[in-house]
């Protein structure tokens, strides 16, 4: 049976500082290694994986995320 994976177009992003989550769309992603996500259409942002989450940060203000959601889909006979 054939897997097939896709990920969200937008994922949470958690500010340290205080604890304020946010949407933030994705321009572009690669499991494992980085996040590049935009907040409000008008900043981007790049985190780095650290081998458990996402980091990145931006003026002073650190953000982390775990990423977009993963949907598998299974394909195969039936």
């Amino acid at each position: 049976m054939l897997s097939r994976s896709s990920f969200a177009d937008t994922c949470k992003l958690t500010n340290t500082n205080n604890g304020v989550e946010v949407e933030a769309e994705i321009i572009e992603y690669k499991p494992g290694k980085m996040l590049i996500v935009s907040l409000n259409r008008s900043v981007k942002l790049t985190l780095k994986h650290n081998g458990k989450i996402y980091v990145g940060a931006m003026a002073g203000i650190e953000f982390v995320s775990t990423g977009p959601a993963e949907t598998i889909t299974y394909q195969g006979r039936r």
